[in-house]
């Protein structure tokens, strides 16, 4: 029984992860894309582009070194193009609301390394 757990954790635990992640990152672009009013056939046609890249990004990755420099720069172009064909807006309005979140996710996530930074350096002394 013990052994069957693991292999389940195993194989669930990364298919759970990505399609939270993949539930998440299409909520925020949906998001955006109603700020810039692209929106059209609903979250459920974001969804479909996220997961479509998703699967992208990973099949780019199997590549050694040049692979993952290739998936994101792939992944931004046909997310940008998939949003504006399964919303049918304009790639403009598709781009805006990318970079929306493109820009967001790396404020973000830069804020939460210097926050992580700054507790690490207090922790030692450092202020």
């Amino acid at each position: 029984m013990q052994m069957a757990q693991q292999v389940a954790s195993a194989v669930l635990t990364p298919l759970l992860g990505a399609t939270l992640m993949c539930l998440i990152q299409a909520g925020i672009i949906h998001v955006c894309l109603i700020m810039v009013g692209g929106e059209k056939n609903g979250y459920e046609a974001t969804f479909r582009v996220c997961a479509y890249n998703m699967g992208v990004f990973g099949t780019f990755n199997v590549v050694p070194i040049v692979g993952p420099c290739v998936a994101v720069i792939w992944q931004i172009i046909a997310t940008i193009i998939g949003l504006a064909e399964a919303h049918e807006t304009s790639g403009g309005k598709a781009a805006a609301a990318f970079f929306i979140y493109f820009i967001g996710s790396i404020v973000i996530c830069g804020g939460l390394v210097v926050l992580f930074v700054a507790i690490i350096s207090s922790a030692a002394g450092g202020f």
